[in-house]
């Protein structure tokens, strides 16, 4: 009894000689590490110096979860034996011990055939990460990780964890879907760069917006530009738009008069970032790129908001939209950010697989797929195989069906560059319950804009978003940047409850 009751006390607890620890003043708002970080009343606190990962409770806790996931892995094989695959989906989905590196690999399978990409793409990341030492999982990861970014047009990042022989045929698969894209009939033609006047310093326009222009570093040697328009009367409660423009646009025109007006009724701040070649970007734009860029550009999104004065997490949520050709760059970005977005806005937007349709037929993926199925078969897991039938380049349509959030579909029924049954299409395989279509009568391509219906459906989106507490995450977990320095913060102002700092010493320079 008595054992059981010192079981949640640190082993370490009574050892440490007296007055060797400084006593804290307010004991009750310690809050552990990984539920969030210290809650400082004051910059002078002391921060609590027990930790509970060493108790008896824990471990024992651990012992019998590692022998939970044991199970779970019989039963999920014997599933698959039978190509039940919908109820080994749900089975590895309910899980909670701590995963083996091939439940890791057989749980991204069953999540990419369901539609989950970006759980996918997470798994077999998080399986190289932690097991690429395992002759059996650590290949697999490796190269599901390649064949999933290839699929979903994101850049190949873990090549080097591949073997010599799945190396150079991943390299010549990507290599094929790129000359497909660069090949393709929307390549020739889509996009029309123009060049714009990036300002100097932030200018302050009608009403109570500031419009300030920077750049972002897309790749090596590339700079892309994007605009803020800040709606300085909302602050951080106000939702913040990420745009992504059409083809014929530039970020620079939404400073204009008459659109940044509609945005400052709206009671929002708006993010317009560029394509290679406009407004004042480097480079030249290309299907192969625009999506790479889009994505450099969603991760460097917390630091450039904290730079530019706001907060991170940004609390009043943030909306991806997409107009025309952003359209696909929007729904690519929700997809690969599923819990950076609260809401997705597709205008005027074209569902023709401009990154898909050549893609999935080349000889390079199948010589790529059949080494795939060796290293299946090595590491046992061979009932896996008929499964790489869904490992293909994906279309916006495909794309959509992994997005939960909010999402609100708009399009001209008079539109004379993309037919408004693309759009129909978007909505119907849209994977959320949440999902509004408005198809404004009347409307065309270009002047869907000056439709009452079209303001009044994305006002009536913000409201619902504003309701919406939950916070943003580039990755799995929430992630807080410094006020002061934007760098990563583990304690929250006590006051506010909402504002982060690195350290201490930040937490009193910003309360200066």
């Amino acid at each position: 009894m008595a054992d059981d009751a010192l079981a949640v006390l640190p082993s370490s607890m009574g050892r440490e000689p007296p007055g060797s620890q400084p006593k804290k003043k307010d004991p009750s708002k310690f809050i552990p590490a990984q539920k969030g970080g210290l809650v400082l009343e004051n910059p002078d606190e002391q921060e609590c110096p027990y930790t509970f990962s060493d108790s008896p409770a824990y471990l024992r806790n651990k012992k019998a979860t590692e022998a939970a996931k044991r199970a779970a892995e019989l039963e999920g094989k014997e599933l698959a034996k039978k190509q039940q695959w919908a109820d080994a989906f749900q089975m590895v989905e309910r899980r909670t011990a701590v995963p083996s590196g091939l439940f890791l690999v057989t749980r991204a399978v069953l999540r990419w055939k369901f539609g989950k990409y970006r759980g996918a793409l997470s798994d077999s990341t998080t399986a190289l990460e932690k097991y690429s030492s395992s002759a059996k999982a650590g290949p697999l990861a490796a190269a599901l990780s390649c064949f999933a970014r290839i699929c979903l047009g994101s850049q190949v990042r873990e090549k080097d964890s591949c073997s010599r022989e799945l190396r150079e045929a991943i390299v010549a698969w990507e290599r094929a879907e790129e000359q497909a894209l660069s090949g393709h009939v929307l390549s020739h033609g889509l996009f029309s760069p123009a060049k714009a006047e990036r300002l100097s310093e932030p200018a302050h326009l009608e009403g109570d917006i500031e419009a300030s222009d920077s750049t972002f570093v897309a790749a090596p040697g590339v700079r892309i530009g994007y605009t803020l328009l800040l709606n300085s009367a909302r602050g951080a409660q106000a939702p913040l738009i990420l745009h992504f423009h059409g083809s014929a646009e530039t970020a620079a025109q939404y400073r204009e008069t008459e659109l940044a007006g509609k945005y400052r009724e709206l009671g929002a701040h708006l993010l317009v970032v560029d394509y290679r070649g406009y407004g004042w970007s480097d480079g030249q734009p290309s299907l192969t790129t625009f999506l790479h860029d889009a994505e450099a550009f969603a991760e460097q999104l917390p630091r450039i908001l904290v730079e530019k004065g706001l907060p991170w997490p940004y609390h009043g949520g943030l909306i991806v939209s997409g107009r025309s050709v952003g359209a696909q760059v929007a729904v690519h970005v929700a997809t690969m950010y599923p819990k950076l977005f609260r809401a997705l806005v597709l205008d005027s937007a074209a569902a023709a697989a401009a990154t898909g349709d050549r893609l999935g037929r080349a000889p390079e993926r199948s010589a790529a797929l059949e080494l795939w199925r060796r290293d299946l078969e090595k590491a046992s897991l061979e009932i896996l195989q008929p499964l790489d039938a869904d490992l293909r380049r994906l279309s916006a349509v495909e794309k959509i069906r992994a997005f939960e959030g909010r999402l609100l579909v708009l399009h001209g029924l008079s539109d004379e560059l993309v037919p408004h049954e693309a759009s129909e299409s978007l909505h119907l395989a849209a994977g959320t319950r949440e999902k509004e279509l408005v198809l404004v009568e009347g409307a065309g391509h270009n002047n869907i804009g000056r439709f009452v219906s079209y303001w009044a459906a994305i006002r009536r989106l913000f409201s619902l978003v504003q309701l919406d507490s939950a916070e943003p995450s580039v990755g799995e977990s929430v992630e807080h940047l410094c006020a002061v320095c934007a760098a990563k913060a583990a304690s929250k102002c006590g006051r506010c409850q909402k504002v982060w700092y690195c350290s201490r010493a930040h937490q009193a320079e910003h309360w200066k």
